[in-house]
């Protein structure tokens, strides 16, 4: 063969644009996946949002109550804080030396994939013929 046919050209044209028209449609589809993903995230981070201020809630509680243990302790006797009853009481406030962590924010990262080497432009500048 010393050159593409006519038949050839037509075929490695119509390819092109079929490889052209196929990739627009994946990146359609990609974009649209994307976009309702992001949406579909929505109720996830308002959840999170939510958990997140009954950590607050959560937390405040365990710093009222330590708070109420360390006044109640330190209005009793040294010999009551030594005794049975107060290191009984002590290790029962070590219990509230706790904080609840939060979690942080995320989402999901867009689905993406890798850029061809190659494509329906490298394709339709294939020489017809040697040069």
């Amino acid at each position: 063969m010393n050159r593409l046919t006519k038949e050839r050209v037509s075929e490695r044209d119509a390819l092109a644009s079929k490889l052209t028209d196929a990739r627009a449609d994946l990146d359609k589809a990609l974009s649209d996946f994307n976009t309702k993903m992001q949406e579909a995230f929505g109720p996830v981070e308002a959840a999170r949002e939510a958990y997140n201020a009954v950590v607050g809630e959560a937390n405040t509680y365990i710093e009222t109550v330590k708070g109420d243990q360390e006044n109640h302790y330190n209005d009793k006797t040294e010999k009551w804080q030594d005794g049975e009853k107060g290191q009984a009481y002590s290790s029962w406030m070590e219990a509230f030396d706790l904080q609840i962590s939060e979690i942080d924010g995320f989402e999901p990262d867009p689905v993406e994939y890798e850029e061809p080497d190659y494509g329906a432009e490298d394709l339709s500048n294939l020489p017809e013929e040697p040069s």
